[in-house]
């Protein structure tokens, strides 16, 4: 080890799902820090937990477990509302939420970010530099283009 250089012996985190979520990749980090010395995970949640014990590797397979049925569930629920014509609730560039006729979550057009949006196409690339064409917006909240 080279003078001047530290090595850990201890590693805290709020919770071992902090560190690693995915169970094969949980026992791949524990057996590192194995071999580096590091023997105990300092938690807020948990206390200490031992990186090798099978604690920790029943923990990891909870918590993968955990994982994939939130994505599931998430993913339902982004179905279930791309089936109702809902948007997901994100909100991209040129929309913002709004309600439509009927009081359903739609996205509403914002004109002046449509437009730059509209012109894109025709920003080209001089000296490195990006340059938008005349066409596009100089509004105050534009961000697409740095002209």
């Amino acid at each position: 080890m080279p003078s001047g250089a530290v090595r850990w012996r201890k590693l805290w985190a709020v919770e071992q799902t902090r560190l690693e979520r995915r169970e094969i990749a949980w026992f791949e980090l524990a057996m590192l820090l194995d071999v580096a010395g590091i023997e105990l995970l300092h938690t807020h949640r948990d206390g200490i937990v031992r990186v090798q014990d099978e604690v920790a590797g029943i923990k990891a397979v909870l918590a993968a477990a955990e994982i994939r049925r939130m994505k599931a569930r998430i993913a339902d629920k982004l179905d279930a509302h791309a089936a109702r014509g809902l948007p997901p609730g994100s909100r991209g560039y040129g929309y913002v939420h709004g309600r439509d006729e009927h009081g359903e979550r739609t996205y509403l057009v914002v004109p002046e970010q449509a437009e730059c949006c509209e012109s894109a196409p025709n920003w080209c690339w001089a000296d490195g530099h990006k340059r938008a064409s005349p066409r596009c917006c100089a509004s105050a909240d534009c961000t697409v283009h740095t002209g």
